[in-house]
């Protein structure tokens, strides 16, 4: 049996669903793929508006694109939380840290 895991991205405009086999490490299989229209207003800053609406919407569209992964992890974007992007020059796996 395949390690199914389900990744769900909700994002201001649009909702992307991926099942992925998260055991294969250099080349895992996506299984199944695809995204929707995030309902206008949906999200505020990192948090679902009306959860019963986006729920249904949801599991409309995962019963579409014949999807049963149980395992699942959600992805919400938010002007709360910080990202910084830094290059850093080739190093041994060690000095990753130290970096």
């Amino acid at each position: 049996m395949a390690n199914k895991v389900l990744g769900i991205e909700i994002g201001q405009n649009f909702t992307r669903v991926v099942e992925i086999d998260y055991k294969t490490k250099k080349n895992p299989k996506i299984y199944n793929i695809f995204d929707f229209a995030t309902p206008q207003d949906m999200m505020a800053d990192g948090v679902i508006q009306d959860v019963s609406m986006f729920r249904s919407l949801l599991a409309t569209k995962l019963k579409e694109n014949k999807v049963s992964t149980k395992k699942v992890l959600f992805v919400l974007n938010s002007a709360r939380i910080a990202t910084r992007e830094v290059e850093i020059p080739a190093v041994k796996d060690k000095q990753i840290k130290e970096m």
